[in-house]
């Protein structure tokens, strides 16, 4: 319709924007058209295209077609043919030409022939259509609309009307052609990128990409390999790089050196979100100006405001709400690819400062720690870090805006935000304090967990179970304690920052709640970027620590070196694990030549120092969980013949033949399911195949028996052997004397200092004490000759993989309920909470809920009412809402206080207490077979969610649904109409979070389960990083680490992308409703009034982001509910100890047993999991007091014999007594608290002090009698030294040695136990501390039943008889001296001992 005609020198040649109504009613001025939506648009495009330009003329072709891009440049040029034709037009016509049609007119021409440039460019260079030009044609697009509707409403201008009606047409399919994926004409090289990278603007702005896993997570249950990877940008080799980069150029005296690099490495995707948060702050700031028009529209009259102006005011509301969606979800898709990218970047850089770090550096189990709670922390703290610059812009718009309104009234909520700011100021810089606290004393806990994780075969035959759970626990106790400091800031927190928000309604309906939000934000992103920073901190410090030096390079080089200087030499050299610590060594004079080295010398000399000093580190067997197979050949390439030959030379081939997997046998974590033997063995069977030209091996004979030794000094150290040929320098230290003869060197060690050295021949010379200890037989034993005959290597028997995989992610039973969910998690963790306090929780926060909401209605009555009597009942409306305002205030603080303080610590501590009791009554078989990383995990990851996380979402959820269900009743009650879309709101809403929801109770699982491959092999590297600089590895496992980081971002950034899609889809459904209400009202104007609409429009505008946070906090508390199905579930379905006793076992004597007599009738018994027997029909009988030798070749069943004697295995038929008690009716906790073990690795309590590890039991043994006991085995000057025994005791400052003879005064203290089990308690010890062991043990123990599993036998004789076993049978009983005196498996044994190193061996 043709309203009227102006000239455009008198009303469409100036600005406007709106033009005068005389001319047309309502619409905008020419000038403004030409400007803001045609010159403005193609000038941004024109700016910002050389960049794109620039970037695209380094890229190759990526396409193998060019049929798109043909198609879009005609498309381009038919349109540039119609815009010179439109420009013709345009400037010929009075009623359309303006000062600036023609400029516009001209940079539209070229920004389109500009655009085809870059459009074919774009094309063929780039993986995924430009966003560039999507946005500029799209936003031409809708700029077209109003410049169409004025040309309509122009008359004469028919030519001009059609022109940019195909103009428009065809802007619209460029747009589309351009958002068009090239997936299918992609290069092969290029068709493995993700579905993010391939996709176009609007796919990734709408989330398009993310349905189709949306689909497949809704229809069945999700593994991680389902969750598409993470691009190249948000992988750790490229995060991590950039970041390292970023780190190593900053300067390292500044402060906050981490922050900084983090800043510079990825600050320009941080600025790349900017744009879209202003976006964002200006179309929420229209917000109340349209609430404002429709009130206005509503209370004018038609004349004053006409028809079409209500239709222009659902335009507006439509442009707003759609403009609020996409730039949020622009901005947050932003936010959540820079939080992914620093996750990955800062645990790369923790992964590479674990790499350079020495062992004694890594002890406290810090990386872990900061790689789990710190990196994470960050991440979630940060997640808001652009709301702390635009809420500041936001408040102070809203203060100009409320001085437009109120005038000097402004100044009160502008008081009360100052007021809230400056008292949250000290709340924040003592959050980030309290938080560092809290986090130290999660990596203690964890430190120690991971420590009894690392030990659980020798803490079950200690029976250490009872005594750990309360440390642990009052570990746990210790955390949750300082967590409270941290928790009741938080509440302080949540009240300075919402005083403002209560305070809204009585200062007015819109404006100020425009002001309140962003300061609500601003308080609480504030001590969030206190935790970060503090955070920050912790990684900076460890990050900054200095590293040691990799010398493999130079050990592998030296043997190439001129045979005049020696391998290695120290001169006058003095040697600290640190700056800080006292020296090791002082004057230290040593030179160490080629060939082979041994280094010997009595407990604590300093042998194991040594080798750590050259490594400049300390190592154990390093022992994966992987296969043997793997842990032999490590990272290199496999060689079939050379893999022969080590596992030969290392003695490993009958190992593989009685495994079932044989080499393909899983060693589980810290190597649980291998023998102490095997362990060294694989090892050295590791450096042997690596053919490295040095080897430093530290006693690594220790556990092996006397078979193998004398099979490996014969084909590695003999004459003839490997090292010699291969000339192969090798320093073994050794307690295994025997092997001396065959060494080139020998360096003898004594208090820390070196006693004498050279070869052995020298060494004979000048000390004739070492030739008597290199001969083991006794003179009485009658000794036979035994051929010494070097075996070929044979081929390793390739066995089928059985199958049997480590345990990393949950079961079957927990996947099903990824899904659904189940309503017994909730009750389990009301129960764990209280139900009594979740009952009062819920309660205040009804009350908070229904106040914020009334408050709104009290202030409408009150304004009516003062509208009719001003100031009439002032008293009572002026009290009625203090009232309110306090039953608000009060109620918030209340419901937080119950919910953070008193639940959570309920909650914290009973599910930490249910993980710990289930993990301690674990069987052994739970262990070899469920990998270690994956129960940290869930100390670490779950319990971290359950204290931090839950709590929040849990509160925030609560509250949030609570208003919205208010808010909807009160806009039923008072929008009447506006009610309609009620019933649509909630069925739409119903089925979104229901197709939602059960994706993502997957994704948060896997979230959870995908990082603990990535804890597990934190905790591998922790354990030996000597071996792996001495095998130069850390290139192959950054690349492992990057694997398991990568797959861990994978279900972390798509719990970003599926949380962020359901927000956008709420944003939409609201903005829907939103603009359905609008076109109601302005339909229906005349029933409506003013005021009721100001309230129900208000309460719509809150709706949106109530409504938005109810469904997002709901789905954020039922997948973050995972880690509580998690505890439940593990709780649940790990097969536990004592489960497995019969009931109603009878009561034991307190001195049971007190004889001492065992009974073993045939017995079969095997591991849980397994159906194959590691003990097969052993029949034996101990007499009280009886000293019994188990001997065998390794992995024969000698420990497998103890572990049955301790329960610890699964008896399949037979039986086993004590004293005519059957001990399969006996609670196995209270068996082996009645049984004296002295395990092969000797374990104490981490954190705890040494009288506590002596005493773990807490018997009441005095004072005096620990310290008799001590100077027994000759410990007690040095404990004296060092701080007594109240010191807290650190393995690393003890060496093997004198570890076991404090296990043997824990022993000692345990006397009263009258069965003693010895388990190889004496194979990684010298002659010298074995023979102080054995003293004590034949003088203490002389009355007790002795069963010691041996490989020495130098006090064979000492047994009254000795038992083999062979193949898990028990093969031979009888007393040393007749085993010797026939042909029998122990008379090889003891000849393979004795008589192992003939003289051809020599070299």
């Amino acid at each position: 319709m043709i309203v009227g005609t102006c000239w455009p020198a008198q009303a469409d040649n100036i600005f406007g924007p709106r033009v005068d109504v005389a001319c047309r009613a309502f619409d905008f001025t020419l000038l403004f058209e030409d400007i803001s939506f045609t010159l403005l648009p193609a000038a941004c495009f024109l700016l910002l295209l050389p960049m794109r330009l620039f970037f695209l003329r380094h890229e190759t072709v990526k396409v193998k077609s060019i049929k798109l891009a043909v198609c879009k440049l005609c498309i381009l040029a038919v349109l540039l043919v119609l815009q010179i034709l439109f420009t013709a037009y345009q400037v010929r016509s009075l009623a359309l030409y303006t000062r600036f049609s023609l400029p516009a007119a001209i940079v539209t021409i070229i920004t389109t022939f500009a655009a085809s440039y870059a459009s074919f460019l774009e094309d063929q260079r780039s993986v995924r259509p430009s966003d560039l030009l999507v946005l500029y044609f799209s936003a031409s697009s809708i700029c077209k609309l109003p410049q169409l509707r004025s040309l309509w409403l122009i008359p004469s201008t028919y030519a001009c009307r059609y022109l940019s009606l195909a103009s428009f047409f065809l802007t619209v399919a460029i747009s589309i052609l351009e958002s068009v994926p090239k997936t299918r004409i992609l290069h092969p090289e290029y068709s493995d990128t993700t579905e993010e990278e391939k996709s176009g603007f609007w796919n990734r702005t709408f989330f398009i990409w993310v349905l189709p896993f949306l689909r497949t997570g809704y229809g069945k249950s999700l593994e991680v390999k389902d969750v598409p990877p993470v691009d190249a940008d948000l992988q750790g080799q490229f995060s991590g790089a950039k970041l390292r980069r970023a780190w190593d150029s900053g300067s390292r005296h500044h402060g906050h050196r981490l922050i900084k690099a983090v800043s510079r490495a990825y600050g320009w995707i941080y600025i790349s979100a900017i744009p879209p948060r202003l976006a964002y702050s200006c179309f929420t700031f229209a917000q109340p100006f349209l609430i404002t028009a429709a009130i206005n529209y509503i209370g004018g009259s038609p004349a004053s405001e006409p028809k079409p102006y209500g239709a222009g005011l659902v335009g507006a509301y439509l442009l707003v709400y759609l403009g609020l969606a996409v730039t949020k979800a622009v901005y947050w898709r932003q936010t959540y690819r820079l939080l992914t990218r620093m996750r990955s970047g800062l645990i790369t850089m923790i992964y590479d400062q674990t790499l350079a770090l020495t062992a004694v550096d890594l002890d406290d189990s810090a990386a872990i720690t900061l790689m789990g709670t710190d990196v994470e922390r960050i991440v979630a703290n940060l997640k808001n870090l652009h709301e702390a610059w635009a809420s500041t812009i936001e408040i102070g718009i809203a203060i100009w805006l409320l001085e437009r309104e109120l005038s000097i009234a402004c100044f009160i909520p502008l008081v009360i935000s100052l007021a809230s700011v400056v008292m949250m100021v000290p709340v924040s810089s003592r959050s980030g304090q309290a938080q560092k606290e809290w986090i130290e004393r999660v990596q203690k806990r964890l430190a120690v967990t991971a420590t009894v994780l690392g030990n659980m075969k020798a803490v079950q035959m200690l029976g250490l179970n009872t005594a750990l759970f309360p440390l642990i626990a009052r570990l746990r106790k210790v955390e949750v304690k300082t967590s409270a400091r941290f928790r009741k800031l938080l509440i302080w927190q949540v009240a300075l920052s919402n005083v403002p928000v209560v305070f809204a309604p009585f200062l007015t309906f819109t404006i100020y709640d425009h002001s309140s939000r962003p300061l609500l934000i601003f308080c609480q992103v504030m001590p969030a970027i206190w935790q970060a920073i503090a955070c920050f901190g912790r990684i900076e410090l460890y990050c900054a620590k200095e590293t040691s030096s990799n010398t493999n390079d130079e050990q592998k080089s030296s043997p190439h070196l001129s045979e005049k200087f020696p391998l290695l030499s120290f001169q006058i050299a003095s040697i600290a694990w640190s700056l800080e610590k006292e020296p090791v060594f002082q004057n230290l004079s040593c030179d160490i030549k080629r060939g082979i080295t041994m280094i010997v010398g009595s407990v604590g000399c300093g042998k194991s120092t040594l080798i750590e000093a050259l490594l400049n580190d300390y190592m154990t067997p390093w022992i994966w969980n992987d296969t043997i197979r793997n842990n032999i050949v490590g990272f290199q390439k496999f060689d079939q013949a050379w893999y022969d030959f080590t596992c030969t030379a290392c003695g490993l081939q009958q190992d593989f033949q009685a495994l079932t997997d044989g080499d393909m046998h899983l060693a589980g974590s810290d190597g649980i399911s291998l023998s102490g033997g095997q362990k060294q063995r694989i090892a050295l069977a590791r450096a042997v195949y690596s053919r490295v030209g040095v080897v430093i091996l530290d006693n690594v004979l220790s556990g092996v028996d006397s078979k193998n030794i004398a099979l490996i000094s014969r084909q590695l150290l003999g004459r003839d052997g490997h090292f010699r040929k291969a000339g192969i320098s090798v320093i073994l230290a050794t307690t295994t004397y025997e092997l001396l003869p065959l060494a080139d060197g020998i360096v003898i060690m004594n208090d820390g200092g070196i006693e004498a050295s050279g070869t052995y021949e020298e060494i004979v010379f000048k000390d004739p004490q070492i030739i008597a200890k290199t001969q083991t037989a006794e003179e009485h034993a009658p000794v036979a000759s035994m051929d010494q005959v070097i075996s070929p290597p044979s081929l390793v028997e390739k066995k089928e993989y059985s199958g049997i995989t480590v345990q990393v992610a949950d079961d079957e039973g927990t996947i099903s309920i990824k899904r659904h969910g189940v309503r017994s998690v909730y009750a389990y963790y009301f129960r764990s909470a209280g139900r009594g306090l979740v009952i009062a929780f819920l309660s205040f926060t009804f009350v908070e809920a229904f106040c914020s909401s009334f408050q709104t209605i009290w202030i409408q009555w009150w304004v009516e009412a003062n509208a009719t009597s001003p100031n009439h009942h002032l008293g009572m409306y002026l009290g009625v809402y203090g009232m309110i305002f306090g039953l608000t205030f009060l109620s918030l603080v209340a419901g937080c206080w119950l919910l953070f303080v008193r639940c959570l610590n309920n909650t914290s501590l009973r599910m930490h207490s249910d993980l710990l009791r289930t993990t301690l009554g674990a069987s052994i078989s739970f262990f070899q077979y469920t990998d270690s990383g994956s129960i940290l995990n869930r100390f670490s990851q779950d319990l971290e969610l359950i204290d931090m996380m839950l709590p929040i979402y849990a509160v925030n959820c609560a509250t949030n649904i609570m208003n919205v269900c208010i808010n909807v009743i009160i806009i039923c009650v008072i929008g009447k109409y506006l009610a309609v879309t009620i019933p649509f709101l909630g069925v739409v809403l119903f089925f979104v979070q229901s197709y939602y929801l059960r994706t993502s109770r997957q994704v948060r699982l896997l979230d959870i389960e995908a990082k603990a491959p990535l804890f597990t092999h934190f905790r591998e590297i922790m354990h030996d990083i000597p071996t792996i600089r001495a095998f130069n590895w850390q290139p192959q496992l950054r690349q492992k680490s990057h694997y398991y980081l990568d797959r861990s971002q994978r279900p972390v950034y798509m719990m970003y992308n599926i949380q962020q899609w359901l927000t956008l889809v709420l944003d939409l459904v609201v903005g829907i409703i939103a603009v359905i209400l609008i076109a109601i009202i302005t339909s229906l104007r005349d029933r409506f009034q003013a005021a009721s609409i100001g309230v129900a429009l208000n309460l719509i505008l809150t709706l949106n982001q109530s409504l938005a946070n109810a469904i997002e906090m709901w789905t954020m508390t039922e997948t973050s509910i995972g880690a509580v199905t998690r505890v439940l579930r593990f709780t649940q379905d790990t097969s536990m100890e004592e489960k497995q006793c019969v009931a109603g076992a009878p009561a034991l004597p307190h001195d049971w047993p007190s004889r001492g007599a065992v009974e073993i009738m045939d017995v079969t018994a095997g591991y849980d999991h397994s159906t194959t027997s590691v003990l097969n029909n052993v029949t034996m009988s101990i007499q009280p007091g009886e000293k019994i030798a188990v001997c065998g070749p390794s992995d024969s069943g000698k420990t497998s014999l103890v572990m049955a004697l301790l329960q610890m295995l699964n008896t399949q038929s037979g039986s086993i007594s004590i004293d005519g008690q059957d001990i399969a009716q006996i609670a196995k906790s209270t068996l082996r608290s009645r049984i004296n073990v002295i395990p092969q690795d000797p374990f104490f309590i981490p954190g705890a002090t040494l009288r506590f590890n002596l005493d773990p039991h807490q018997v009441g043994v005095s004072h005096a009698a620990l310290i008799d006991n001590l100077e027994k085995v000759g410990l007690w000057d040095r404990i004296c030294n060092i701080g007594g025994l109240e010191m807290e005791f650190l393995a690393a400052d003890w060496s093997v040695g004198q570890r076991q003879l404090l296990a043997l005064a824990r022993a000692l203290v345990q006397k009263d136990r009258k069965v003693l089990i010895l388990d190889e308690a004496t194979s990684s010890i010298d002659w010298g501390t074995e023979a102080i062991m054995q003293e004590t043990i034949e003088k203490e123990f002389a009355e007790h039943t002795v069963v010691a599993v041996v490989h020495k036998l130098r006090y064979i004789h000492w047994f009254d008889r000795v038992m083999v076993i062979k193949h898990g049978k028990l093969v031979e009983s009888a007393s040393a001296e007749m085993l010797l005196q026939r042909d029998s498996e122990f008379r090889e044994l003891h000849l393979a001992s004795v008589g192992g190193f003939a003289p051809e061996c020599l070299g």
